[in-house]
């Protein structure tokens, strides 16, 4: 047995009488009062089906019931699944009272603890804009239903529909519906606040709320719903629709499981009575691909105009490049395994790009000053990103590089100021120089497992960055790779030291983060220091070098303007590279070990890079 709740369709049925339902006679008063219902008989409506279409109450459905001098009370089905009448017996006493007595009995399903009963005669109610799917029948609490008994005495309560029904049979290949949503053309409510009159032996009429209503009703498939192959094969669906005329027809939309929609629209009047059914014939539903074949490139430009890239540039010939419906489509006479050299280098009005699976490589200077690219879809089986593709495409903001992509060439992404945000995937292993550099709005980055170099001046210039976490893998820091990183106050992961302002790898300090400090004391066991590894400091004023310390590299000072404080704690001076403090203060001070053998050897060697040498205790 199918455990539906109040499930509505349209078939044949036999209605339910009064005489099929045991009559009990208890007061009214009673504690704990008991009523009986059955649901509306109708060749045209049936709750959840069986083989016999009839209408079945659902153990324990709930209702509201106004009755006596009490308001809202919720009640719940006593008998079992399958039966078309049967009693009902409250759950609670939760709801209100009134001073007033009803002079007949009230019941709206399903319960709902807003439902208002209005100067008696009337309820004041919401009817679902969401409604949830349900095999062959509408779900759970969609169909709304009201009962009056004549008087206060009479405990039977006879359930009227107050809605309509559309059923939809769809049909399509690999389509999964997640959801289903109707609206009309005119924008005709369709959900929210009204009022429903119930009568007693008659029909309940319904009416809109001046306020509170919505224009849109939406079938929730849950995880999805997979529709039959073919014709024959069609997918019912049920809306329950309040009584309504479309005066411009109306329109479904089908959304499926990969977020992709399909429309279906009639313009002609059409109209929802209560208690009826509208069978729309099966339809074919063809849902957007997610991404282009393989032998296309989809895109969109400013203009709305065609974008023309190198027709040399693919490996394969272009066969057309259409733009229709707000969309360019590439199509190739061949797959698409590469965007080669400078394909779309200079394409100004270039917006987006989605690229198709099986692109292996994007060549040097693909892209380069697409100044409007603000958004780009990349494939899973990249691996390579050549030098300066993306170089200078100033409006691209954000990135998702795919876990398949191995090497980051050199400028790869230079100068594209905007971009805030990227993600390096685990398979890179080089990040290659200059590849960032000039990223003024990139505020921080995590370098995954798996990178082993950082190529020269690779993140340069990057001056909003404040944070960067690199793995125990790294081997190898290029010079200036953070230089005129302004705002860059640490590094994490394990190659930081413990102050986080340097990476150390093998006891060589590698870089240093640069943002603003004025006097620095190196970590001692550090016993050499690389090549431009302090280069473009300029605030940093003073600096102590630790013992043991037995090289410097070249130009490891450079453009540090406010040097003027070395202290050097050695006493054999380390071995220093060409031009150590090039670019640097002209007064700078450099203070050596006093009282030993090597104080004279230190002051002579240190006499090229200073303006003075000061031996100290």
């Amino acid at each position: 047995m199918k455990k539906w709740l109040l499930l509505a369709v349209v078939g044949l049925m036999s209605a339910c009488s009064k005489s099929d339902i045991e009559e009990v006679n208890t007061s009214i008063g009673a504690e704990s009062p008991i009523f009986y219902a059955s649901l509306e008989g109708s060749d045209e409506t049936r709750t959840y089906l069986d083989e016999n279409a009839y209408m079945r109450w659902t153990a324990d459905d709930r209702v509201t019931i106004f009755f006596g001098e009490n308001y809202n009370r919720e009640f719940a089905f006593t008998g079992e699944t399958g039966s078309t009448a049967g009693s009902f017996n409250q759950k609670s006493t939760d709801g209100f009272y009134t001073a007033e007595k009803v002079t007949a009995n009230y019941a709206v399903y399903p319960h709902q603890a807003s439902t208002q009963l209005e100067v008696e005669g009337y309820f004041k109610l919401s009817l679902p804009a969401t409604q949830s799917y349900a095999e062959d029948s509408f779900g759970l609490n969609a169909n709304t239903m009201v009962a009056v008994t004549k008087t206060v005495d009479n405990r039977f309560l006879q359930f009227k529909n107050v809605c309509g029904y559309l059923k939809l049979n769809l049909y399509g290949a690999n389509v999964t519906v997640k959801s289903i949503t109707l609206t009309g053309n005119n924008e005709e409510p369709l959900a929210g606040a009204a009022t429903v009159t119930p009568t007693y032996g008659g029909d309940p009429s319904m009416a809109w709320a001046a306020s509170g209503t919505t224009t849109s009703l939406t079938l929730d498939c849950g995880d999805g719903v997979k529709i039959g192959a073919t014709e024959a094969e069609a997918t019912p669906f049920w809306l329950v629709v309040p009584p309504t005329t479309f005066t411009k027809g109306f329109t479904v939309t089908i959304t499926d499981t990969a977020g992709n929609t399909f429309t279906k629209s009639s313009t002609s009047k059409q109209t929802i009575t209560r208690n009826i059914s509208k069978n729309m014939p099966a339809f074919e539903v063809k849902t957007a691909p997610t991404g282009p074949a393989n032998n296309e490139i989809w895109y969109t430009s400013t203009d709305g105009k065609i974008v023309e890239p190198d027709v040399d540039a693919f490996g394969v010939a272009i066969k057309s490049n259409t733009y229709e419906n707000g969309k360019g489509v590439i199509t190739f006479d061949g797959d698409v395994k590469m965007i080669g050299e400078r394909a779309f280098q200079d394409c100004e009005s270039l917006v987006s790009i989605t690229l198709p699976e099986g692109l292996t490589t994007i060549g040097e200077r693909a892209f380069l000053f697409c100044t409007s690219l603000t958004s780009i879809t990349l494939p899973e089986g990249l691996t390579t990103i050549g030098s300066s593709a993306f170089s200078g495409c100033t409006s691209l903001a954000s990135i998702t590089l795919p876990e398949g992509l191995t090497t980051i060439g050199d400028g790869a992404f230079s100068f594209c100021t905007s971009l805030a945000s990227v993600t390096i995937p685990e398979g890179v292993t080089t990040i290659g120089s200059e590849a960032f550099r000039y990223c003024t709005s990139l505020t921080s980055i995590t370098i995954p497992e798996g990178v082993t170099t950082i190529g020269r001046q690779a993140f340069w210039d990057c001056t909003s960055l404040a944070s960067i976490t690199l793995p125990e893998g790294v081997t190898t820091i290029g010079a200036y790779a953070f230089s005129s990183c302004t705002s860059l106050a640490k590094f994490e992961g394990p190659l930081a030291t413990s102050d986080q302002r340097c990476i150390v790898i093998d006891g060589a300090l590698v870089a240093f983060a640069p943002a603003e400090l004025f006097e620095y004391v190196i970590p001692e066991g550090v016993t050499s220091i690389g090549g431009y590894a302090f280069s473009g400091c300029r605030s940093l004023a003073s600096i102590t070098l630790p013992e043991g310390l037995t090289t410097i590299g070249e130009r490891a000072f450079l453009f540090c303007t406010s040097l003027t404080s070395v202290y050097c704690k050695p006493t054999t001076p380390p071995a220093g590279g060409s031009d150590m403090f090039r670019n640097n203060a002209t007064d700078r001070k450099i203070y050596v070990p006093a009282g030993s053998v090597d104080a004279y050897k230190a002051a002579q060697y240190w006499s090229d890079y200073a303006s003075a040498i000061v031996a100290e205790e």
